[in-house]
């Protein structure tokens, strides 16, 4: 298993902005409350940044 697990639906006309947000909230929501300001960029990048040194769960087999 994964640290972190986000669940996302997507419409047929995704609005990336929203999908990003959506994310970040179910990942870092403490940390990155404020969210609702940053552009698509932003978002990727706090993703990213959060992300960067987190691994799989130990036992966890591929």
């Amino acid at each position: 298993q994964f640290e972190y697990q986000a669940f996302v639906s997507v419409s047929q006309k995704p609005d990336l902005k929203k999908i990003l947000r959506n994310i970040l909230s179910q990942i870092c929501w403490q940390e990155c409350a404020s969210n609702e300001a940053w552009d698509e960029q932003q978002l990727i990048n706090k993703i990213r940044q959060f992300l960067k040194h987190k691994r799989v769960h130990e036992g966890y087999s591929f």
